[in-house]
């Protein structure tokens, strides 16, 4: 089965709210922090890089299931639609600062990532708990 979700942000403020409807969703897959930490850092990245962070122009964030994978499409209003560097690793200084690191995260913790168009396409296959064999059988 294929469910498809779709929303439209100006702005940070309805990121929360739309990370907790996703997880909702896939209210039985163990992977929660992976998913949220690729929702935040992508939107996020779109906001700040893509849009400039003016809240008026959208970011908008197609949510695609379809059996174990899930795409996310984040299109932001910004004018670069060229291929940008990922690094290979961070620097250990840089390890916790908040810029340089998200799409290396993101690179990390998906299974797919590429922009065209000013659309950022990430994949992640999602593991469920009912698909964990258990370690007392």
């Amino acid at each position: 089965m294929k469910t498809e979700r779709e929303y439209a942000l100006y702005g940070l403020d309805p990121l929360e709210q739309i990370i907790i409807d996703v997880l909702e969703y896939l209210d039985d897959s163990i992977d929660f922090f992976d998913l949220q930490l690729i929702l935040s850092e992508s939107i996020s990245n779109a906001f700040f890089h893509g849009n400039q962070g003016d809240v008026t122009k959208p970011i908008y964030l197609k949510v695609i299931i379809h059996e174990s994978i899930i795409t996310f499409k984040i299109k932001d209003a910004g004018a670069c639609t060229q291929k940008f560097n990922i690094h290979e690793e961070i620097e250990e200084e840089d390890i916790l600062s908040d810029r340089g690191r998200g799409l290396f995260l993101l690179k990390c913790f998906t299974d797919y990532m590429d922009y065209k168009n000013n659309t950022l396409i990430l994949k992640k296959k999602i593991n469920s708990i009912n698909d964990k064999i258990s370690l007392d059988n």
